[in-house]
């Protein structure tokens, strides 16, 4: 094969165009300062701050979501088991109530 010497200089030469916005030195010390000050305050604020910026950005909002619906879902399972076991309970002393009637006399006069 032959090299094309034309068009590596060709692209030696070529530079893109480069437009850096007015503001943007202001816009760096602004991102610069916001670091800054999120090093200094405490840790669940930037935990908030991170979950709030994840939801933004599809990568992270997915994991996230499925995140706060599996703790949802767990919460839910947790609450449904004392719920459940207290239901149980009112319901093994009533059946207990309805089948002894020493134990229904002595409910009725107090400890």
């Amino acid at each position: 094969m032959k090299k094309d010497d034309s068009l590596g200089d060709l692209l030696k030469t070529w530079k893109p165009p480069l437009e850096i916005p007015r503001d943007f030195q202001s816009e760096v010390w602004d991102r610069i300062a916001i670091r800054a000050e999120n090093r200094q305050t405490r840790w669940w604020n930037r935990a908030g701050h991170w979950l709030a910026e994840g939801w933004v950005r599809p990568r992270m909002a997915i994991p996230l979501a499925g995140a706060a619906l599996l703790v949802a879902l767990i919460a839910g399972q947790v609450q449904s088991q004392v719920a459940s076991s207290h239901e149980w309970s009112r319901l093994g002393t009533r059946y207990a109530l309805s089948i002894d009637p020493y134990a229904k006399a002595q409910m009725r006069q107090g400890p």
